[in-house]
């Protein structure tokens, strides 16, 4: 039996002072991500 699974991601970003800023979230010491989720 297969199982289908759904994903999603995001790349939030904003701009400040002619900069870009990029959320990211801290999965544990020392590894960055970007936000990702089952739907």
């Amino acid at each position: 039996m297969t199982v289908e699974a759904t994903s999603a991601g995001a790349i939030l970003f904003r701009d400040t002072r002619g900069e870009r800023e990029y959320l990211l979230l801290k999965s544990r010491p020392g590894d960055w991500e970007f936000p990702k989720g089952g739907v």
